[in-house]
């Protein structure tokens, strides 16, 4: 599971599993980037994991601040959330 770490919700409690019984990525916006991916082949390729969800929620921070910086630029490694 990609989710954001501004998220209140564990996947474990969304898809009623036992806590460590999910692999999960975590990072504001649900961005993917090299890692993520990295370790999302990892999941899919090493620990046979068969399936991958992407899980987003309403009032994302992250989002709220790309979508209001519009064409400005956003400060230090903040810019990479608009790439």
């Amino acid at each position: 599971v990609l989710g954001c770490s501004d998220s209140r919700v564990c996947p474990e409690f969304v898809f009623d599993q036992r806590a460590g019984s999910i692999f999960e990525i975590r990072n504001a916006g649900n961005v993917v980037d090299e890692d993520v991916l990295a370790s999302l082949e990892y999941a899919v390729e090493h620990l046979h994991v068969p399936l991958v969800v992407v899980l987003g929620h309403k009032g994302c921070g992250a989002v709220e601040a790309v979508c209001a910086a519009g064409g400005e630029p956003l400060h230090h490694h903040l810019c990479a959330l608009q790439d």
